[in-house]
C-alpha cells in the first residue's frame, strides 16, 4: 500500500513539475520529502525516493537479518529498529534542505540540518547523495554528518553483520 501511494505521489509530483525546473528545486523536493517521511524517527521507509541499486542494497540487508533472525531465535536482529535512514533514530523537531553541491561521478550532495533547539550542538547535518534515475533526482546513500561523512547508510548495512 506504501509504495502504490508513494508511486502516484511522485507520478503527481513529476507532472505538476515545470518542464523545466531547476536541479535545485527538484532536490529540494526531494529533501522535503525525505524529511516527511522519516519525520520524528518514523520507520517509513521512502521507497520511491531511492535509486534501484540502493532498494536492491537494502533488499540485501534484510534478507541477511532474516537470516540472522532465524539462526538466533529470540534475539534481536541488526536490523530489529529498522533501517537507518538518518545519524540518530529520534528525529528532530525541524528537518529541513540545506545546502546543494555538486558530488563525484556527476551525484549531487543535498545537505539535510536536524534542528533539536537554539543551541547549535545540538543539530545535526546528513548528506543525501542524489543520482539522476528515470529522469528525477534519487537517493543513493545517506552519509551521517555525526561520523562527518565517513560512515552512511550503504556502508552500515554491509557492516552491521561484520561482527
Amino acid at each position: 500500500m506504501r509504495k502504490i501511494f508513494g508511486m502516484v505521489l511522485m507520478a503527481v509530483l513529476s507532472a505538476a513539475q515545470p518542464a523545466l525546473a531547476e536541479p535545485a528545486d527538484d532536490a529540494a523536493k526531494l529533501g522535503d520529502l525525505f524529511c516527511n517521511l522519516t519525520r520524528d524517527g518514523a520507520q517509513f521507509e521512502p521507497q520511491y525516493l531511492l535509486t534501484r541499486t540502493l532498494i536492491a542494497d537494502i533488499d540485501t540487508a534484510l534478507n541477511k537479518n532474516d537470516e540472522w533472525a532465524k539462526a538466533n531465535p529470540g534475539d534481536k536482529p541488526p536490523l530489529g529498529d529498522g533501517i537507518q535512514f538518518a545519524s540518530f533514530p529520534d528525529g528532530a523537531p525541524v528537518c529541513r534542505p540545506g545546502a546543494l553541491a555538486d558530488g563525484e561521478g556527476g551525484t549531487k550532495l543535498l545537505d539535510i540540518e536536524y534542528i533539536v533547539g537554539a543551541e547549535p550542538d545540538g543539530n545535526w547535518i546528513d548528506r543525501l547523495v542524489l543520482k539522476t534515475e528515470d529522469s528525477l533526482p534519487r537517493i543513493d546513500d545517506v552519509l551521517y554528518g555525526t561520523e562527518k561523512y565517513q560512515l552512511g547508510l550503504r556502508k552500515s548495512l554491509v557492516s552491521v553483520f561484520e561482527n
